[in-house]
């Protein structure tokens, strides 16, 4: 990898890591704010237990879900565990199913993963 690649790479890492709600937004969430960016940045890099508690449709999964994939992309090693009452509703939260992805939605994490691993 050159010197250029690696610089780019740390520039999209950097880029995610402060304004994770943008990359929400690239996926499909739309509706993501500054407010969300503040909650998936504490799920991502927070220490210790973090209850987080809003209103229903606040878009609370929706964080959840990036704060996911960016751990997933940026700390492979790391486990994460994510528990719900049924599996489908696990493998629903974390957008599994990829008939609901749009073709550009799966060209841009496809990307995303390559550019993050190298």
């Amino acid at each position: 990898m050159s010197l250029q690649q690696d610089e780019h790479i740390q520039k999209v890492i950097l880029h995610i890591l402060k304004e994770p709600d943008d990359l929400g937004r690239q996926v499909g969430f739309k509706d993501l704010t500054s407010l969300h960016r503040e909650w998936i940045r504490e799920m991502i890099d927070g220490e210790g237990d973090y209850t987080l508690q809003a209103h229903r449709g606040s878009y609370k999964s929706s964080c959840l879900a990036v704060a996911i994939a960016i751990l997933m992309i940026l700390k492979p090693k790391q486990n994460i565990i994510f528990l719900r009452k049924t599996d489908s509703d696990v493998a629903e939260m974390l957008g599994m199913s990829d008939a609901r992805k749009s073709s550009s939605q799966k060209k841009f994490l496809s990307n995303l993963c390559r550019t993050a691993g190298g």
